[in-house]
């Protein structure tokens, strides 16, 4: 599996958590939950683990944020559909399905990820909706790079357009759960009134991300 990352760069990530977060808690905020994500993903046996991030020459940051340990490549393209495309197209010449996830779901766990290997078996094509009209994971067993073209990255329709493609092209496809990923202030209140509900059990799983979004609104 690929987690998509930008590096941990000041003014560059969860901009759209501003105003109402500083620039420096909103990378404190993704940094957290893009550890908690690889932390998760790294102890898993069942798949390898690749970090696909962006700018490419922003490996020493990378490394210094998660650590040296994990598999790292860079994104190759300039739109998100083409770093998609060319991230399947190079990691299915090795492995004969692959799974893509953001980093913006920090509750995203194993058993989501190999469930939609298993749909693979029945699918060409799985994904994860997002509320927001996007999606937070798709997996694929061959290249289709049409699924990925004419898509209006960034908005909500992102979903919609990438199901037309695969309709059109006669692809199978399988929806896993609708989850609503963290982008915004009001994505991360609404996690937090889950998550205040569960944090006994939620501190377990992301730590790192459950301190933060405490100290955000609490004040802890």
């Amino acid at each position: 599996m690929l987690i998509f990352m930008k590096a941990p760069l000041l003014g560059k990530v969860k901009t759209r958590m501003q105003p109402d977060l500083s620039p420096k808690i909103s990378l404190e905020l993704y940094k957290a939950m893009g550890k908690d994500l690889a932390n998760i993903f790294s102890q898993c046996n069942d798949f390898d683990l690749i970090i696909q991030y962006t700018p490419e020459n922003a490996r020493p940051e990378m490394e210094a944020w998660l650590g040296k340990h994990l598999n790292y490549k860079a994104q190759q393209g300039a739109s998100l559909g083409e770093k998609l495309q060319s991230a399947f197209s190079h990691a299915l010449t090795a492995y004969k399905k692959v799974c893509i996830i953001g980093s913006d779901l920090p509750t995203l766990q194993k058993q989501d990820v190999v469930g939609s290997f298993d749909k693979l078996n029945l699918y060409d094509l799985v994904l994860g909706p997002a509320i927001d009209g996007g999606y937070y994971l798709v997996a694929l067993k061959a290249v289709h790079p049409e699924i990925f073209q004419g898509v209006d990255w960034g908005t909500g329709s992102v979903l919609s357009q990438t199901l037309q493609n695969a309709r059109q092209n006669h692809l199978g496809v399988y929806q896993l759960s609708v989850e609503e990923d963290i982008d915004t202030f009001s994505d991360l209140l609404s996690f937090w009134k889950h998550a205040a509900e569960n944090e006994h059990i939620l501190k377990n799983v992301i730590p790192n991300t459950i301190r933060m979004v405490k100290r955000i609104f609490c004040g802890e």
